[in-house]
Protein backbone atom coordinates (compact mmCIF):
# COMPACT_ATOMS: atom_id res chain seq x y z
CA UNK A 1 0.00 0.00 0.00
CA UNK A 2 1.79 3.61 -0.65
CA UNK A 3 1.54 6.60 1.00
CA UNK A 4 -0.76 7.88 -1.23
CA UNK A 5 -3.62 5.58 0.08
CA UNK A 6 -2.98 6.66 3.20
CA UNK A 7 -4.33 9.94 2.78
CA UNK A 8 -7.96 11.07 4.08
CA UNK A 9 -8.65 12.42 0.61
CA UNK A 10 -8.10 9.10 -1.19
CA UNK A 11 -11.00 7.08 0.48
CA UNK A 12 -12.09 6.17 -3.57
CA UNK A 13 -8.72 4.17 -4.24
CA UNK A 14 -9.37 2.18 -0.61
CA UNK A 15 -13.11 1.42 -1.64
CA UNK A 16 -11.75 0.23 -4.59
CA UNK A 17 -9.09 -1.90 -3.16
CA UNK A 18 -12.00 -3.23 -0.65
CA UNK A 19 -13.36 -4.43 -3.97
CA UNK A 20 -10.62 -6.74 -5.09
CA UNK A 21 -10.29 -10.24 -4.81
CA UNK A 22 -6.96 -10.56 -3.91
CA UNK A 23 -6.57 -11.26 0.29
CA UNK A 24 -3.09 -8.90 0.66
CA UNK A 25 -4.95 -6.21 -1.47
CA UNK A 26 -8.06 -6.10 1.19
CA UNK A 27 -6.34 -6.43 4.03
CA UNK A 28 -4.21 -3.85 3.62
CA UNK A 29 -6.89 -1.66 2.52
CA UNK A 30 -8.70 -2.10 5.47
CA UNK A 31 -5.41 -1.60 7.80
CA UNK A 32 -4.81 1.73 5.85
CA UNK A 33 -8.41 2.61 6.55
CA UNK A 34 -8.05 1.87 10.42
CA UNK A 35 -5.00 3.88 10.54
CA UNK A 36 -7.03 7.01 9.14
CA UNK A 37 -9.65 6.56 11.74
CA UNK A 38 -7.26 6.08 14.75
CA UNK A 39 -5.03 9.45 13.60
CA UNK A 40 -8.07 11.77 13.05
CA UNK A 41 -9.54 13.21 16.31
CA UNK A 42 -13.12 11.94 16.62
CA UNK A 43 -14.31 15.36 17.72
CA UNK A 44 -13.15 17.36 15.17
CA UNK A 45 -14.66 18.27 11.57
CA UNK A 46 -11.89 16.29 9.43
CA UNK A 47 -13.05 13.08 11.44
CA UNK A 48 -16.81 14.11 9.91
CA UNK A 49 -15.62 14.78 6.94
CA UNK A 50 -13.53 11.56 6.68
CA UNK A 51 -16.53 9.29 7.50
CA UNK A 52 -19.27 11.07 5.66
CA UNK A 53 -16.46 9.94 2.46
CA UNK A 54 -16.71 6.08 3.98
CA UNK A 55 -20.29 6.78 3.75
CA UNK A 56 -20.38 8.06 0.41
CA UNK A 57 -18.53 5.49 -1.35
CA UNK A 58 -20.38 2.51 0.11
CA UNK A 59 -17.43 0.95 2.29
CA UNK A 60 -19.53 0.66 5.08
CA UNK A 61 -21.34 -2.47 3.11
CA UNK A 62 -18.06 -3.41 1.91
CA UNK A 63 -16.52 -3.98 5.72
CA UNK A 64 -20.05 -5.55 6.26
CA UNK A 65 -19.23 -8.21 4.09
CA UNK A 66 -15.96 -8.70 4.95
CA UNK A 67 -17.32 -9.79 8.51
CA UNK A 68 -19.73 -11.97 7.16
CA UNK A 69 -17.89 -13.62 4.67
CA UNK A 70 -14.04 -13.77 5.15
CA UNK A 71 -12.86 -16.52 7.31
CA UNK A 72 -9.17 -14.90 8.21
CA UNK A 73 -9.17 -13.62 12.23
CA UNK A 74 -7.03 -10.54 11.12
CA UNK A 75 -8.97 -9.12 8.48
CA UNK A 76 -12.47 -9.40 9.98
CA UNK A 77 -11.16 -8.07 13.35
CA UNK A 78 -9.73 -4.93 11.37
CA UNK A 79 -12.79 -4.80 9.90
CA UNK A 80 -14.96 -4.54 12.82
CA UNK A 81 -12.46 -2.25 14.08
CA UNK A 82 -12.88 0.44 11.73
CA UNK A 83 -16.30 -0.16 12.51
CA UNK A 84 -15.89 0.37 16.00
CA UNK A 85 -14.17 3.73 15.01
CA UNK A 86 -17.05 4.77 13.10
CA UNK A 87 -19.68 4.37 15.72
CA UNK A 88 -17.39 7.15 17.39
CA UNK A 89 -19.15 9.82 14.95
CA UNK A 90 -22.50 11.32 15.04
CA UNK A 91 -25.85 9.92 14.82
CA UNK A 92 -26.36 9.59 11.56
CA UNK A 93 -22.84 7.93 11.22
CA UNK A 94 -24.08 5.42 13.49
CA UNK A 95 -27.66 5.68 12.00
CA UNK A 96 -25.80 4.40 8.61
CA UNK A 97 -23.84 1.90 10.47
CA UNK A 98 -27.16 0.11 11.57
CA UNK A 99 -28.00 -0.11 8.10
CA UNK A 100 -25.24 -2.08 6.67
CA UNK A 101 -26.51 -4.60 8.98
CA UNK A 102 -23.63 -4.89 11.42
CA UNK A 103 -25.55 -5.15 14.51
CA UNK A 104 -26.85 -8.95 12.89
CA UNK A 105 -23.36 -9.12 12.78
CA UNK A 106 -21.98 -8.49 16.12
CA UNK A 107 -24.72 -10.61 17.53
CA UNK A 108 -23.24 -13.48 15.80
CA UNK A 109 -19.96 -12.92 16.83
CA UNK A 110 -20.98 -13.19 20.50
CA UNK A 111 -23.36 -16.23 20.02
CA UNK A 112 -20.21 -17.86 18.49
CA UNK A 113 -17.65 -17.02 21.12
CA UNK A 114 -20.68 -18.24 23.79
CA UNK A 115 -20.73 -21.68 21.89
CA UNK A 116 -16.75 -21.57 20.75
CA UNK A 117 -14.43 -23.59 23.49
CA UNK A 118 -12.97 -21.75 26.30
CA UNK A 119 -9.32 -22.11 24.90
CA UNK A 120 -10.61 -20.25 21.36
CA UNK A 121 -8.61 -16.65 21.97
CA UNK A 122 -9.69 -15.71 18.45
CA UNK A 123 -13.53 -16.21 18.59
CA UNK A 124 -13.21 -14.51 22.43
CA UNK A 125 -10.99 -11.31 21.02
CA UNK A 126 -13.10 -10.48 18.31
CA UNK A 127 -16.07 -10.94 20.41
CA UNK A 128 -14.46 -7.86 22.93
CA UNK A 129 -14.56 -5.55 19.69
CA UNK A 130 -17.98 -6.74 18.95
CA UNK A 131 -18.93 -5.33 22.58
CA UNK A 132 -17.03 -2.18 22.29
CA UNK A 133 -18.79 -1.49 19.31
CA UNK A 134 -22.31 -2.47 20.99
CA UNK A 135 -21.30 0.13 23.84
CA UNK A 136 -20.50 2.98 21.03
CA UNK A 137 -23.50 2.57 19.21
CA UNK A 138 -25.78 2.48 22.63
CA UNK A 139 -24.26 5.44 23.77
CA UNK A 140 -25.31 7.60 21.17
CA UNK A 141 -29.24 7.42 21.70
CA UNK A 142 -32.20 5.84 22.95
CA UNK A 143 -32.92 4.37 19.72
CA UNK A 144 -29.94 3.16 19.04
CA UNK A 145 -29.93 1.74 22.55
CA UNK A 146 -33.10 -0.26 21.87
CA UNK A 147 -31.59 -1.27 18.32
CA UNK A 148 -28.79 -2.97 20.43
CA UNK A 149 -31.19 -4.81 23.29
CA UNK A 150 -33.33 -6.10 20.15
CA UNK A 151 -30.47 -9.16 20.10
CA UNK A 152 -30.56 -9.27 23.70
CA UNK A 153 -27.34 -7.65 23.83
CA UNK A 154 -27.20 -7.18 27.46
CA UNK A 155 -27.97 -10.11 28.28
CA UNK A 156 -25.86 -12.06 25.98
CA UNK A 157 -22.80 -9.65 27.25
CA UNK A 158 -23.14 -11.02 31.12
CA UNK A 159 -23.32 -14.59 30.08
CA UNK A 160 -20.22 -13.95 28.15
CA UNK A 161 -18.75 -12.66 31.00
CA UNK A 162 -19.41 -15.36 33.24
CA UNK A 163 -18.32 -18.11 30.77
CA UNK A 164 -14.93 -16.25 31.15
CA UNK A 165 -14.73 -14.45 34.21
CA UNK A 166 -11.29 -13.62 34.10
CA UNK A 167 -10.33 -12.01 31.19
CA UNK A 168 -10.10 -8.52 32.34
CA UNK A 169 -10.50 -6.53 28.75
CA UNK A 170 -13.59 -8.58 28.43
CA UNK A 171 -14.76 -7.44 31.58
CA UNK A 172 -13.57 -4.02 31.31
CA UNK A 173 -15.31 -3.34 27.77
CA UNK A 174 -18.28 -5.33 28.98
CA UNK A 175 -19.45 -3.35 32.34
CA UNK A 176 -18.79 -0.01 30.24
CA UNK A 177 -20.83 -0.86 27.57
CA UNK A 178 -23.67 -2.28 29.45
CA UNK A 179 -23.56 0.90 31.57
CA UNK A 180 -24.68 2.23 27.89
CA UNK A 181 -27.18 -0.53 27.58
CA UNK A 182 -29.00 0.55 30.90
CA UNK A 183 -29.26 4.53 30.38
CA UNK A 184 -31.37 6.78 28.81
CA UNK A 185 -34.67 7.40 28.52
CA UNK A 186 -37.36 5.50 28.06
CA UNK A 187 -35.75 3.40 30.37
CA UNK A 188 -35.40 -0.52 29.00
CA UNK A 189 -37.43 -3.24 30.03
CA UNK A 190 -36.49 -5.22 33.57
CA UNK A 191 -35.85 -8.60 31.77
CA UNK A 192 -33.50 -7.01 29.50
CA UNK A 193 -30.96 -5.34 31.72
CA UNK A 194 -31.65 -7.70 34.77
CA UNK A 195 -28.52 -9.47 34.54
CA UNK A 196 -26.64 -6.34 34.01
CA UNK A 197 -27.67 -5.33 37.15
CA UNK A 198 -26.96 -8.36 39.46
CA UNK A 199 -23.25 -7.93 37.81
CA UNK A 200 -23.06 -3.76 38.67
CA UNK A 201 -23.48 -5.57 42.16
CA UNK A 202 -21.58 -8.00 42.64
CA UNK A 203 -18.74 -5.97 40.78
CA UNK A 204 -18.99 -2.53 43.71
CA UNK A 205 -19.54 -5.70 46.06
CA UNK A 206 -15.84 -6.24 45.93
CA UNK A 207 -13.10 -3.53 46.97
CA UNK A 208 -10.54 -5.40 45.04
CA UNK A 209 -11.74 -4.55 41.83
CA UNK A 210 -10.23 -1.49 39.84
CA UNK A 211 -11.56 1.79 40.00
CA UNK A 212 -12.68 2.25 36.76
CA UNK A 213 -14.64 -0.94 37.01
CA UNK A 214 -16.18 -0.13 40.31
CA UNK A 215 -16.48 3.65 38.64
CA UNK A 216 -18.64 2.26 35.62
CA UNK A 217 -20.44 -0.18 37.30
CA UNK A 218 -21.69 2.45 40.06
CA UNK A 219 -22.74 4.90 37.50
CA UNK A 220 -24.90 1.81 35.89
CA UNK A 221 -26.65 0.99 39.20
CA UNK A 222 -27.11 5.05 38.82
CA UNK A 223 -29.11 4.79 36.14
CA UNK A 224 -31.42 1.78 36.97
CA UNK A 225 -31.71 3.70 40.44
CA UNK A 226 -33.80 6.67 38.30
CA UNK A 227 -36.61 3.63 37.19
CA UNK A 228 -36.29 1.11 39.32
CA UNK A 229 -36.11 1.41 42.75
CA UNK A 230 -37.24 -1.32 44.61
CA UNK A 231 -34.92 -3.86 42.57
CA UNK A 232 -31.64 -1.40 43.74
CA UNK A 233 -33.29 -1.67 47.42
CA UNK A 234 -33.96 -5.23 47.42
CA UNK A 235 -30.50 -5.89 46.25
CA UNK A 236 -28.76 -5.04 49.76
CA UNK A 237 -26.10 -2.60 47.85
CA UNK A 238 -27.47 0.74 50.03
CA UNK A 239 -24.54 -0.02 52.72
CA UNK A 240 -21.93 -0.33 49.79
CA UNK A 241 -23.45 3.00 48.06
CA UNK A 242 -23.25 4.69 51.74
CA UNK A 243 -18.98 3.10 52.03
CA UNK A 244 -18.72 4.92 48.61
CA UNK A 245 -20.07 8.28 49.46
CA UNK A 246 -17.65 8.21 52.74
CA UNK A 247 -14.67 6.60 51.24
CA UNK A 248 -11.61 8.66 49.63
CA UNK A 249 -12.22 7.82 45.76
CA UNK A 250 -13.72 11.10 45.00
CA UNK A 251 -14.93 9.15 41.17
CA UNK A 252 -16.94 7.06 43.25
CA UNK A 253 -19.00 9.60 45.19
CA UNK A 254 -20.99 11.50 42.68
CA UNK A 255 -22.66 8.26 41.01
CA UNK A 256 -23.16 6.50 44.63
CA UNK A 257 -24.61 10.18 45.74
CA UNK A 258 -26.99 10.08 42.88
CA UNK A 259 -28.02 6.79 43.35
CA UNK A 260 -28.87 7.16 47.33
CA UNK A 261 -30.26 10.59 46.18
CA UNK A 262 -32.78 8.50 43.56
CA UNK A 263 -34.04 6.40 46.05
CA UNK A 264 -34.81 9.02 49.11
CA UNK A 265 -36.65 11.14 46.47
CA UNK A 266 -39.17 9.17 45.44
CA UNK A 267 -42.78 8.95 47.43
CA UNK A 268 -41.85 5.75 49.13
CA UNK A 269 -40.76 6.61 53.29
CA UNK A 270 -39.53 3.04 53.56
CA UNK A 271 -36.47 3.55 50.92
CA UNK A 272 -35.57 6.46 53.09
CA UNK A 273 -35.70 4.63 55.77
CA UNK A 274 -33.47 1.86 54.27
CA UNK A 275 -30.63 4.62 53.16
CA UNK A 276 -31.15 6.25 56.74
CA UNK A 277 -30.50 2.71 58.56
CA UNK A 278 -26.75 3.54 58.03
CA UNK A 279 -26.28 6.11 60.69
CA UNK A 280 -23.16 7.92 58.93
CA UNK A 281 -24.96 8.93 55.48
CA UNK A 282 -26.50 12.42 56.74
CA UNK A 283 -23.22 13.32 59.00
CA UNK A 284 -21.86 12.39 55.61
CA UNK A 285 -24.11 14.72 53.14
CA UNK A 286 -23.53 17.81 55.60
CA UNK A 287 -19.83 16.82 55.35
CA UNK A 288 -19.97 16.62 51.51
CA UNK A 289 -21.99 19.66 51.35
CA UNK A 290 -19.17 21.55 52.15
CA UNK A 291 -17.04 19.92 48.92
CA UNK A 292 -14.53 21.90 46.60
CA UNK A 293 -16.30 19.82 43.59
CA UNK A 294 -19.25 21.66 42.93
CA UNK A 295 -21.18 18.70 41.37
CA UNK A 296 -20.66 16.69 44.46
CA UNK A 297 -21.81 19.70 46.82
CA UNK A 298 -24.71 20.57 44.90
CA UNK A 299 -25.64 16.88 45.40
CA UNK A 300 -25.40 16.61 48.89
CA UNK A 301 -27.47 19.38 49.25
CA UNK A 302 -30.37 18.07 46.52
CA UNK A 303 -30.49 14.80 49.05
CA UNK A 304 -30.43 16.66 52.36
CA UNK A 305 -33.67 19.02 50.41
CA UNK A 306 -35.62 15.05 49.80
CA UNK A 307 -34.99 13.82 53.63
CA UNK A 308 -36.61 17.16 54.42
CA UNK A 309 -39.40 16.20 53.07
CA UNK A 310 -39.87 12.92 54.73
CA UNK A 311 -41.83 11.90 57.71
CA UNK A 312 -41.21 13.41 61.40
CA UNK A 313 -38.52 10.55 62.21
CA UNK A 314 -36.56 11.53 59.09
CA UNK A 315 -36.49 14.97 59.59
CA UNK A 316 -35.18 14.84 63.31
CA UNK A 317 -31.78 13.68 61.82
CA UNK A 318 -32.09 17.41 60.38
CA UNK A 319 -34.01 19.19 62.98
CA UNK A 320 -32.18 17.51 66.13
CA UNK A 321 -28.58 19.20 64.70
CA UNK A 322 -28.71 22.61 65.12
CA UNK A 323 -25.21 23.06 63.35
CA UNK A 324 -27.40 21.40 60.60
CA UNK A 325 -29.65 24.00 60.02
CA UNK A 326 -26.83 26.63 60.49
CA UNK A 327 -25.18 25.10 57.60
CA UNK A 328 -28.08 24.96 55.32
CA UNK A 329 -29.04 29.01 55.82
CA UNK A 330 -25.21 29.42 55.26
CA UNK A 331 -26.44 27.98 51.57
CA UNK A 332 -28.69 30.71 50.99
CA UNK A 333 -25.93 33.14 50.90
CA UNK A 334 -23.58 30.33 48.01
CA UNK A 335 -22.77 31.82 44.96
CA UNK A 336 -23.88 29.42 43.09
CA UNK A 337 -27.78 29.66 42.25
CA UNK A 338 -28.13 25.85 42.76
CA UNK A 339 -27.05 25.59 45.69
CA UNK A 340 -29.20 28.42 47.09
CA UNK A 341 -32.23 27.10 45.44
CA UNK A 342 -31.50 23.48 46.80
CA UNK A 343 -31.25 24.70 50.58
CA UNK A 344 -34.31 26.83 50.52
CA UNK A 345 -36.24 23.60 49.66
CA UNK A 346 -34.58 21.91 52.16
CA UNK A 347 -36.06 24.96 54.90
CA UNK A 348 -39.34 25.44 53.15
CA UNK A 349 -39.83 21.17 53.29
CA UNK A 350 -38.70 21.06 57.06
CA UNK A 351 -42.30 22.29 58.02
CA UNK A 352 -44.61 20.56 55.78
CA UNK A 353 -44.75 16.98 57.91
CA UNK A 354 -42.94 18.06 61.01
CA UNK A 355 -45.13 17.24 64.47
CA UNK A 356 -45.95 20.41 67.11
CA UNK A 357 -42.94 19.52 68.92
CA UNK A 358 -40.14 19.66 65.76
CA UNK A 359 -42.29 23.22 64.65
CA UNK A 360 -42.03 24.25 68.14
CA UNK A 361 -37.76 23.10 68.18
CA UNK A 362 -37.31 25.05 64.80
CA UNK A 363 -39.20 28.36 65.38
CA UNK A 364 -37.93 28.82 69.06
CA UNK A 365 -34.77 26.97 69.61
CA UNK A 366 -33.39 27.25 66.55
CA UNK A 367 -32.04 30.33 63.39
CA UNK A 368 -35.18 28.80 61.17
CA UNK A 369 -36.63 32.16 60.79
CA UNK A 370 -33.30 33.25 59.61
CA UNK A 371 -33.47 31.15 56.86
CA UNK A 372 -36.53 31.93 55.51
CA UNK A 373 -35.99 35.57 56.08
CA UNK A 374 -32.50 35.46 53.49
CA UNK A 375 -34.81 33.13 51.22
CA UNK A 376 -37.23 36.69 50.73
CA UNK A 377 -33.96 38.65 50.52
CA UNK A 378 -33.23 36.69 47.24
CA UNK A 379 -32.83 38.95 43.93
CA UNK A 380 -35.34 36.63 41.72
CA UNK A 381 -38.33 36.31 44.53
CA UNK A 382 -40.50 35.45 42.35
CA UNK A 383 -38.68 31.79 41.83
CA UNK A 384 -38.08 31.82 45.95
CA UNK A 385 -41.54 33.08 47.33
CA UNK A 386 -43.27 29.85 47.42
CA UNK A 387 -40.08 28.47 49.41
CA UNK A 388 -40.71 31.22 52.20
CA UNK A 389 -44.24 32.32 52.83
CA UNK A 390 -45.93 28.85 52.23
CA UNK A 391 -43.87 27.31 55.35
CA UNK A 392 -44.92 30.72 57.45
CA UNK A 393 -48.94 30.08 56.18
CA UNK A 394 -47.95 26.52 57.78
CA UNK A 395 -46.62 27.47 61.28
CA UNK A 396 -48.79 30.89 61.48
CA UNK A 397 -52.19 29.05 60.96
CA UNK A 398 -51.99 27.14 64.03
CA UNK A 399 -50.27 30.21 66.15
CA UNK A 400 -54.07 30.98 68.03
CA UNK A 401 -52.59 32.00 70.43
CA UNK A 402 -50.39 34.89 68.97
CA UNK A 403 -47.40 32.59 70.47
CA UNK A 404 -45.23 32.77 67.40
CA UNK A 405 -46.13 35.99 65.78
CA UNK A 406 -43.86 38.54 67.80
CA UNK A 407 -41.10 35.89 67.43
CA UNK A 408 -41.75 36.69 63.73
CA UNK A 409 -41.90 40.49 64.06
CA UNK A 410 -38.71 40.46 65.83
CA UNK A 411 -36.81 38.62 63.05
CA UNK A 412 -37.94 41.60 60.63
CA UNK A 413 -39.98 39.06 58.74
CA UNK A 414 -43.25 41.35 58.55
CA UNK A 415 -41.07 43.94 57.09
CA UNK A 416 -39.46 41.60 54.82
CA UNK A 417 -42.52 40.56 53.28
CA UNK A 418 -44.62 43.81 52.90
CA UNK A 419 -41.23 45.00 51.36
CA UNK A 420 -41.22 42.37 48.19
CA UNK A 421 -45.17 41.74 48.42
CA UNK A 422 -45.68 43.92 45.11
CA UNK A 423 -43.07 41.55 43.16
CA UNK A 424 -44.91 38.27 44.30
CA UNK A 425 -47.13 36.46 41.90
CA UNK A 426 -50.99 37.14 42.66
CA UNK A 427 -51.24 33.63 44.27
CA UNK A 428 -47.91 34.17 46.68
CA UNK A 429 -49.60 37.96 47.13
CA UNK A 430 -52.68 36.75 48.27
CA UNK A 431 -51.30 34.29 50.97
CA UNK A 432 -48.96 36.82 51.69
CA UNK A 433 -51.81 39.29 52.83
CA UNK A 434 -53.96 36.52 54.28
CA UNK A 435 -51.14 35.75 56.60
CA UNK A 436 -49.82 39.77 57.67
CA UNK A 437 -54.01 40.25 58.58
CA UNK A 438 -54.85 37.37 60.30
CA UNK A 439 -51.96 37.59 62.53
CA UNK A 440 -49.20 40.21 62.15
CA UNK A 441 -51.98 42.88 62.38
CA UNK A 442 -52.10 43.96 66.03
CA UNK A 443 -50.25 41.49 67.39
CA UNK A 444 -49.51 41.46 71.88
CA UNK A 445 -45.85 43.34 72.48
CA UNK A 446 -43.29 41.78 71.17
CA UNK A 447 -41.82 39.05 73.24
CA UNK A 448 -38.14 37.82 73.61
CA UNK A 449 -37.15 34.42 71.34
CA UNK A 450 -36.06 32.83 74.69
CA UNK A 451 -39.10 33.30 76.52
CA UNK A 452 -41.54 31.71 74.10
CA UNK A 453 -40.80 28.13 74.66
CA UNK A 454 -44.95 27.28 74.80
CA UNK A 455 -46.31 24.31 73.54
CA UNK A 456 -48.12 25.21 70.40
CA UNK A 457 -51.45 23.94 69.44
CA UNK A 458 -50.75 22.31 66.09
CA UNK A 459 -52.11 18.76 65.47
CA UNK A 460 -49.44 16.19 65.31
CA UNK A 461 -50.90 14.65 61.66
CA UNK A 462 -49.55 15.71 58.51
CA UNK A 463 -49.66 19.54 58.02
CA UNK A 464 -48.81 19.99 54.25
CA UNK A 465 -47.93 18.31 50.77
CA UNK A 466 -44.05 19.09 50.61
CA UNK A 467 -42.32 20.48 47.55
CA UNK A 468 -41.33 19.13 44.59
CA UNK A 469 -37.38 19.04 44.12
CA UNK A 470 -35.60 18.49 40.93
CA UNK A 471 -32.23 16.66 40.74
CA UNK A 472 -29.49 18.67 39.32
CA UNK A 473 -27.64 17.62 36.10
CA UNK A 474 -24.73 15.59 36.37
CA UNK A 475 -21.71 15.03 34.30
CA UNK A 476 -21.50 12.54 31.50
CA UNK A 477 -19.89 8.71 31.76
CA UNK A 478 -16.66 8.43 30.70
CA UNK A 479 -15.49 5.85 27.92
CA UNK A 480 -12.51 3.36 28.47
CA UNK A 481 -8.79 4.34 27.19
CA UNK A 482 -9.48 3.14 23.37
CA UNK A 483 -9.64 5.92 21.23
CA UNK A 484 -12.99 7.40 19.40
CA UNK A 485 -15.16 6.40 22.28
CA UNK A 486 -17.91 8.72 22.99
CA UNK A 487 -18.82 10.03 25.90
CA UNK A 488 -22.66 9.16 27.55
CA UNK A 489 -25.11 11.23 28.00
CA UNK A 490 -26.09 12.56 31.38
CA UNK A 491 -29.41 10.93 33.04
CA UNK A 492 -32.38 13.15 33.31
CA UNK A 493 -33.58 14.63 36.67
CA UNK A 494 -34.96 12.97 39.20
CA UNK A 495 -38.47 14.48 40.39
CA UNK A 496 -39.20 14.40 44.53
CA UNK A 497 -43.07 14.47 45.23
CA UNK A 498 -43.50 13.52 48.45
CA UNK A 499 -47.56 13.94 49.07
CA UNK A 500 -49.07 12.61 52.19
CA UNK A 501 -51.22 10.02 51.52
CA UNK A 502 -54.65 11.49 53.09
CA UNK A 503 -57.24 9.45 55.27
CA UNK A 504 -59.84 8.09 53.27
CA UNK A 505 -63.63 9.24 54.49
CA UNK A 506 -66.31 6.35 55.24
CA UNK A 507 -69.04 5.77 52.95
CA UNK A 508 -72.12 7.42 54.38
CA UNK A 509 -74.49 4.18 53.93
CA UNK A 510 -74.78 0.74 55.12
CA UNK A 511 -71.54 1.43 57.22
CA UNK A 512 -72.14 -2.39 58.59
CA UNK A 513 -71.62 -3.68 54.86
CA UNK A 514 -68.51 -3.79 52.98
CA UNK A 515 -67.98 -1.32 49.82
CA UNK A 516 -68.53 -4.49 47.51
CA UNK A 517 -71.62 -5.60 49.02
CA UNK A 518 -73.36 -1.94 49.70
CA UNK A 519 -72.96 -1.63 45.34
CA UNK A 520 -73.82 -5.34 45.11
CA UNK A 521 -77.31 -3.82 46.77
CA UNK A 522 -77.94 -0.94 44.44
CA UNK A 523 -76.71 -3.09 41.37
CA UNK A 524 -79.76 -5.13 42.28
CA UNK A 525 -82.39 -2.26 43.36
CA UNK A 526 -81.79 -0.66 39.63
CA UNK A 527 -82.85 -3.88 37.85
CA UNK A 528 -85.69 -4.30 40.08
CA UNK A 529 -87.17 -0.39 40.30
CA UNK A 530 -88.67 0.63 36.91
CA UNK A 531 -90.14 4.31 36.14
CA UNK A 532 -92.50 6.56 37.49
CA UNK A 533 -95.84 6.23 35.64
CA UNK A 534 -95.23 2.08 34.71
CA UNK A 535 -96.09 -0.75 37.26
CA UNK A 536 -93.76 -3.27 37.24
CA UNK A 537 -93.93 -7.17 38.27
CA UNK A 538 -91.66 -8.80 41.37
CA UNK A 539 -88.16 -8.98 40.13
CA UNK A 540 -86.04 -11.65 42.07
CA UNK A 541 -83.16 -9.87 41.97
CA UNK A 542 -84.92 -7.28 43.99
CA UNK A 543 -86.25 -9.95 46.53
CA UNK A 544 -82.78 -11.74 46.66
CA UNK A 545 -81.75 -7.83 47.88
CA UNK A 546 -84.22 -6.90 50.26
CA UNK A 547 -85.37 -10.58 51.64
CA UNK A 548 -88.38 -9.35 50.71
CA UNK A 549 -91.13 -7.01 48.12
CA UNK A 550 -92.74 -4.11 48.45
CA UNK A 551 -95.80 -3.56 46.77
CA UNK A 552 -96.04 -3.20 42.97
CA UNK A 553 -97.62 0.52 43.67
CA UNK A 554 -94.49 1.93 45.95
CA UNK A 555 -91.49 1.14 43.42
CA UNK A 556 -90.86 4.41 41.92
CA UNK A 557 -87.79 5.09 39.08
CA UNK A 558 -84.41 5.38 40.31
CA UNK A 559 -81.75 4.94 38.02
CA UNK A 560 -78.27 5.16 38.95
CA UNK A 561 -76.02 7.21 36.65
CA UNK A 562 -73.14 6.62 35.24
CA UNK A 563 -71.35 9.84 36.50
CA UNK A 564 -67.78 8.22 36.92
CA UNK A 565 -67.03 8.81 40.19
CA UNK A 566 -67.43 6.42 43.31
CA UNK A 567 -68.80 8.91 45.52
CA UNK A 568 -71.39 9.99 43.29
CA UNK A 569 -72.61 6.65 42.37
CA UNK A 570 -72.79 5.94 46.41
CA UNK A 571 -74.77 9.20 46.46
CA UNK A 572 -77.11 7.26 44.40
CA UNK A 573 -77.55 4.66 46.06
CA UNK A 574 -78.26 6.27 48.96
CA UNK A 575 -81.21 7.85 47.45
CA UNK A 576 -82.30 4.09 46.53
CA UNK A 577 -82.09 2.55 50.24
CA UNK A 578 -84.47 5.89 51.91
CA UNK A 579 -87.26 5.56 49.16
CA UNK A 580 -87.24 1.23 50.37
CA UNK A 581 -87.28 2.25 53.83
CA UNK A 582 -89.95 4.75 53.08
CA UNK A 583 -91.56 2.33 50.86
CA UNK A 584 -91.24 -0.54 53.94
CA UNK A 585 -93.15 2.08 56.51
CA UNK A 586 -95.82 2.89 53.93
CA UNK A 587 -97.00 -0.60 53.93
Amino acid sequence: MTEETHNPNDIKTLALNLQSDDFETKLNAVTALKALLVQTPSDSKDFEELVDKIVSHEILEQLAEIIKAVTDFNLKYRAVWCFVNICCGNSTHITKAIDSGILDLVSEIIDKALAADTSDTQALDLAVEAIWLIGNVSGDSAEHRDACLEFDAANKIVQLVNKFPNHEKLLSNSVWTLQNLVCKKPAPFWNQISDAFKLFVTIIQNPKNETDLIYHALWGICYISSSYTLDVVSSGCIPNLVKFITGDEPKHILPALQTLGNLISTTRDHYTDEVLKNTEFVPTLFKLSESPHQKIKTYAVWCISNISAGTPEQIASIIDHPSYLDQINGYLKADDEKIVYQASFALSNLVNRATAQQIEKLVTKNNYLDGLLEILKQPNVRMYERLAVEPIHTIMKHDTKHILAPIFKNKGLIEQMQSVHPNMGYEMRTMTNDIITKHFLNIPAPVAASTTATTLNVPAATLSVPQTVSSPARSPSRSPSKAKVPKVESGKKIQKATKPKKPVKKAPIRKTKTMMETLKEAKALTKGVKGRTRKSSKPASLKKATGETPAKKDLKKAKIKRTGTMKQTLKEAKKILKQLDSAKKSK
